[in-house]
């Protein structure tokens, strides 16, 4: 890394931390606790993904990616299975957030759930599997629309049954 590049994470990691440790003091002079320190393995494993300062930086990218996509793959299995397909997008989205910045155990469950899915991915090559079938899917959905017109005829129902439905309210009015 550059000095300069170096320094200005410093910079924002003063920044950031400074404002929280103001908190945590204030909030320790009141209730007489020691501020909550975590311990995980996470943490450091996160930070070095992201800032560290090791040279290799492939093994950073790397598990800086398995964190991001093994994260959004188990939040947006779990958001798709209680409640959809936009909670599991949102779901995804918000799991590989937690699993890059935060180091609470918010960002420890992530991180868990993202190693399980790396583990179930090296073992079983899940994703390419379902990106395999996802594409020939697509493929096939294509050559059905190619020989049935399935896209222009559904389209043509939707719209006629918009036209009888605004008819029918016109004539009510």
């Amino acid at each position: 890394m550059t000095k300069s590049f170096e320094d200005a994470i410093h910079t924002a990691n003063q920044t950031l931390r400074t404002p929280l440790k103001t908190h945590l003091n204030q909030k320790n002079k009141k209730s007489k606790k020691r501020p909550h320190t975590s311990n995980s393995k996470y943490d450091n494993q996160s930070i070095q993904a992201i800032y560290g300062n090791n040279k290799d930086k492939t093994k950073q990218t790397k598990r800086r990616n398995e964190l991001v996509s093994g994260a959004a793959i188990a939040g947006g299995v779990v958001g798709l299975i209680l409640s959809g397909p936009a909670v599991g997008l949102v779901a995804g989205v918000a799991a590989a957030g937690f699993a890059v910045a935060n180091t609470g155990r918010v960002g420890d469950v992530a991180r868990a759930s993202a190693d399980v899915v790396v583990k179930l991915e090296n073992k079983h090559q899940i994703v390419e599997k379902t990106t395999t079938v996802a594409n020939l899917t697509v493929e096939r959905a294509k050559e059905l629309d190619g020989k049935h017109r399935v896209v222009e005829k559904t389209r043509n129902a939707v719209v006629e049954g918009l036209n009888f439905i605004s008819k029918q309210l016109d004539r009510k009015v």
